[in-house]
């Protein structure tokens, strides 16, 4: 075969393993042909990846690599368009640039003639999808093991090894086929060549030709691959029989809550549809106290109630009103109070927060509702007790969207946050502290929208003492049912990993309640007007804390060290094999 012939059968193999790994990450995926996403692929779906960097050189690597991140990310999370354009094309290419450094790291541990670079090659990838999760651009979506959200019994070892533990075990099923198959195809080439070489004269003797040969057939033996496969496969069973458990998890009682759905979009900026929203979620909310008038809680999604509630209550004998939209937000908020205190239940409800100057607190009159900071907030109201005037329990969100919510160098970048203010009017300030809510012995936290997507943001709620995780999430203007469940594959494993119910109350979707075994026992169709009504279990609040949440940082540390000092180890030992190489040069 000639040289050029070969090169076009290279370029042919690359591309056909670029499109089948695409198309393998996206369909493993909650996507746009399969709501849920096929799951069980996320199995082998590095194995076409591996197989592509194999193929490519140095030189188109790194183009592979940025096309896949690219073709990747522009596939699964499409419905970033819907939130912005600005938003889709720069996640896009981010990825690009991640994925091209990714497959150079690869191709340099692929490119050494080691017996076991592939379980480096998994060590890496394991690593670097636990890096991405990190710093202010961390992003969940994508992460491998998420996929598995609905194989209940598979994920219940998250509680010991987490997210990342298992996402490792599904990784190195990817790696360890792949290197099976392609030490197969090695062998077999190799085996074709001895066939038609005709020249073994270029060995100095025959003897020669024999152990260079039998060195060459043992380094492609698959005997090694078959012990490793027992074991990994004694692994997966032991996983599978550890989740087929019966286990108490501490529920001493349960509580009723319901969670509403009203299929609205709270990103307008009309109050009129304002105004419509809350009209949608007080007639689901006495709809569902018709059908069942022993709910204890209530629970509205994020930003449910778009104008401020304490701000436009404090406007309203305190100066003069500047315009008829103020006037309108003032009365809704005067409805939404007036409600809230006719009923018996505890409401959790989504707010737009403001820290605002008050009369008692400003220098002067004219200083009065001075705003200075905004927050995205979960409000807790107990009628007839902080209800009017409203003086509510509140969790400010924590963890800000990049760029649409939050901007931490504005001292850093002024230009850039100067132009994000132009684009949205104003950035949401961070809130400080892992709120927990006490009512009737439900000790629960509020992480707000993509909060739940982050483990160590429900592990320090449990920390900080909540045995009950109520989500508020906004996820409407997505008009995606695959972005919803990719949401929600992310949220059902925070309840295993602490063992604690989740609740979820979504302004479409998707609105469930998660048991303490990540089994979803109640959910609302998407993109209806609905509600649920669940009895959530009481988990007692003395209970041991979960193992993953005492130690849950151990394996992705070890991934981050594991990966660093093996990749250091390999690099210094080319640098000195070089340096002997050029010394011995000379020395001829």
């Amino acid at each position: 075969m000639t040289k050029t012939s070969l090169n076009k059968k290279n370029l042919f193999q690359s591309i056909l393993f670029l499109i089948l790994s695409v198309c393998l990450f996206i369909l493993a995926n909650p996507n746009f042909l399969f709501n849920q996403g096929i799951g069980v692929l996320a199995w082998i779906y590095y194995i076409p990846v591996l197989f592509l960097i194999n193929k490519c050189s140095y030189k188109t690597v790194w183009l592979a690599g940025g096309l896949f991140g690219f073709l990747f990310y522009a596939g699964y999370a499409y419905w970033l368009y819907n939130y912005g354009p600005v938003c889709f094309y720069f996640i896009c290419i981010f990825y690009f640039i991640v994925y091209s450094f990714l497959f150079l790291i690869l191709k340099y541990v692929d490119n050494k003639n080691v017996t076991y670079n592939w379980l480096l090659s998994c060590v890496v990838l394991a690593a670097f999808e636990y890096i991405k999760t990190l710093g202010f651009l961390g992003f969940n979506y994508g992460v491998t093991v998420y996929t598995q959200y609905k194989y209940t019994h598979l994920i219940q070892i998250a509680d010991t090894i987490g997210p990342f533990g298992l996402n490792f075990i599904m990784i190195f099923c990817s790696c360890f086929y792949y290197n099976l198959l392609h030490k197969i195809n090695l062998k077999k080439q190799y085996e074709s060549e001895q066939d038609t070489n005709l020249d073994i004269n270029q060995f100095n003797t025959h003897l020669n030709f024999l152990k260079a040969h039998e060195k060459q057939m043992k380094k492609l033996s698959i005997i090694p691959n078959i012990v490793i496969g027992i074991f990994f496969h004694i692994l997966i069973v032991f996983v599978l029989v550890y989740g087929f458990r019966n286990k108490d998890y501490g529920a001493s009682d349960s509580i009723k809550i319901c969670a509403i759905q009203h299929n609205e979009d709270p990103e307008s900026s009309d109050i009129n549809a304002h105004i419509l929203n809350f009209k949608s979620l007080y007639e689901l909310t006495d709809l569902a106290l018709e059908v069942d008038d022993n709910i204890d809680v209530i629970v509205w999604p994020e930003t449910a109630i778009v104008p401020c509630i304490e701000y436009r209550y404090f406007r309203i004998n305190n100066g003069p009103i500047p315009d008829e939209k103020e006037e309108k937000s003032i009365n809704l908020v005067s409805n939404v109070l007036n409600y809230i205190n006719r009923k018996n239940q505890l409401f959790v409800i989504g707010n737009n927060g403001m820290d605002f100057e008050t009369a008692g607190d400003c220098e002067t009159q004219s200083d009065f509702g001075k705003i200075y900071a905004y927050s995205n907030d979960a409000l807790v109201f107990k009628s007839k007790e902080n209800v009017i005037p409203p003086v509510p329990e509140k969790y400010k969100k924590m963890k800000l969207v990049p760029f649409t919510e939050g901007f931490p160098f504005s001292n850093v970048f002024p230009k850039i946050y100067e132009k994000l203010i132009d684009m949205y009017g104003y950035l949401y300030s961070p809130g400080t502290e892992y709120k927990v809510f006490n009512y009737n012995n439900l000790y629960f936290s509020t992480p707000i929208c993509f909060e739940d997507t982050f483990s160590d943001v429900a592990r320090n709620m449990y920390k900080a003492g909540a045995r009950c995780l109520i989500n508020i999430t906004n996820d409407s203007w997505s008009k995606s049912s695959s972005c919803q469940n990719q949401h929600l594959a992310m949220a059902v494993f925070r309840s295993i990993e602490n063992r604690i119910p989740s609740v979820r109350s979504a302004a479409t979707g998707v609105t469930c309640v998660i048991s303490e075994k990540g089994e979803i026992i109640q959910k609302a169709e998407e993109f209806t007007k609905d509600f649920i009504i669940c009895d959530v279990n009481l988990i007692n609040k003395n209970r041991k804390p979960t193992f993953y949440c005492s130690y849950g940082l151990m394996i992705e540390y070890a991934l981050l060290v594991f990966a660093g000092v093996f990749l250091l180890i390999q690099i210094i030992t080319d640098i000195i094999i070089n340096i002997k190489g050029k010394h011995n040069g000379k020395k001829r």
